[in-house]
């Protein structure tokens, strides 16, 4: 399990997401996760060849990144606030 730690990151919209990495400047993570994919190199050259060979399924836990999962959980929660202030039930 990854835990959410402080990222520096910008929303673009609801299911896309910019992390800022904070060892290298001006380099920044895309996460699309309507794709399910992220611009890091852990995804693209670890990750991602095992889900084209489909020896992963890309709906899997296994298929992300930390980002991916950064991004997951920033959407999660927001979604819960909305529904706390509509008081969905």
């Amino acid at each position: 399990m990854v835990f959410m730690q402080k990222v520096d990151y910008k929303q673009e919209s609801p299911t896309r997401f910019i992390f800022y990495s904070k060892t290298q400047k001006n380099q920044a993570h895309i996460v699309d996760l309507i794709e399910g994919e992220c611009s890091c190199q852990q995804y693209q050259f670890r990750i991602l060849p095992y889900i084209k060979r489909e020896l992963i399924d890309p709906d899997d836990a296994s298929a992300r990144c930390k980002h991916i999962v950064w991004a997951r959980e920033l959407l999660t929660n927001q979604i819960i606030e909305q529904l706390r202030e509509n008081e969905w039930k």
